[in-house]
């Protein structure tokens, strides 16, 4: 069934207005001065490995009016708080032509990549049963299945490249290793920094956009509600304790012990990191109905404004 007939085109067209991914740099002389002095450090922290610096993103600062700009945020760009001078940053030490920080990259791309098994495992499971009951399995589910296959190809490769490889090169510098535990750090505390009361392998907070989208589907042709009944049945979901927290709670545990158990024995980590101390501590039932009881309380008020 197409989103369309699920939510309405004109509110498919409503969600546009939380679209966080439409931010540009250039209007802002703030974050372009920032993305200039950022990619000022990175160069200047690199200048002896320059003739091994990404060919590509020299050919893209070659254009001296061109603002890198990763095409879409990703998890880290979530993590990030959608900061295009940071997300920059980071391209810019991945691309520096250091061994270390190229392997290093592949260290928080497994965090992707398990934070996807994680979530389709289930589905997996799913569709192994009724496969095994001889019912037919519907098509997205096959979808997920196959793109499961593929994450695990996707997990080995960043498992061999991030936890050994690296290990054939030189030590990082101080530098390397600061820009290496930062990136994770912030994973830590933005993508993997919270809980969901919609969707059981979130694991960051709910937000206005994720609050729109239930808005929306609620008064679509599905359930067909009022926006009065929409926001009644929003609070009752996202403000009140009930089973999908703790659903969502042991997933995030179970991705967390995995995290753990890969990052165990990464030398250059600091043990915040290689501990998960701040998933460890972040991502209870009584913080997120905390925070989602604020984030509802503004969201409503915009919604009737």
């Amino acid at each position: 069934m197409a989103a369309t007939e699920i939510i309405g085109r004109s509110r498919l067209q409503h969600l546009l207005r939380w679209n966080s991914y439409k931010a540009t740099l250039g209007t802002d002389p703030i974050q372009t001065s920032q993305y200039h002095v950022l990619r000022r450090l990175a160069r200047q922290m690199y200048t002896r490995t320059r003739s091994h610096y990404s060919e590509y993103l020299s050919n893209l600062e070659a254009k001296q009016t061109y603002v890198l700009k990763a095409p879409t945020t990703g998890m880290l760009g979530r993590s990030l708080e959608f900061s295009l001078p940071l997300q920059s940053f980071f391209s810019f030490n991945w691309g520096s032509g250091s061994l270390f920080m190229a392997c290093q990259f592949y260290a928080i791309r497994i965090i992707a990549n398990l934070y996807l098994k994680n979530m389709e495992y289930a589905i997996v499971k799913y569709s192994r049963e009724l496969e095994k009951a001889g019912e037919s399995v519907p098509a997205p589910t096959l979808v997920s299945r196959y793109h499961f296959l593929d994450e695990a190809f996707h997990t080995t490769i960043s498992q061999v490249l991030a936890r050994d490889f690296y290990k054939a090169f030189a030590q990082p510098s101080p530098y390397e290793t600061f820009v290496a535990n930062m990136g994770i750090y912030m994973m830590q505390r933005g993508t993997l920094g919270g809980l969901s009361g919609v969707l059981p392998h979130r694991y960051f907070a709910d937000d206005h956009t994720i609050l729109e989208l239930l808005y929306q589907l609620l008064q679509g042709p599905v359930f067909g509600f009022s926006e009065t009944e929409a926001l009644h049945w929003m609070e009752r979901c996202l403000c009140h304790e009930h089973d999908g927290f703790h659903l969502a709670s042991r997933n995030r545990q179970q991705l967390q012990t995995e995290l753990h158990r890969f990052f165990q024995d990464f030398e250059y980590l600091w043990p915040v990191n290689r501990e998960m101390r701040v998933m460890a501590r972040r991502g209870s039932i009584p913080d997120a109905i905390r925070r989602n009881r604020r984030t509802f309380a503004e969201f409503s008020r915009l919604a009737v404004a």
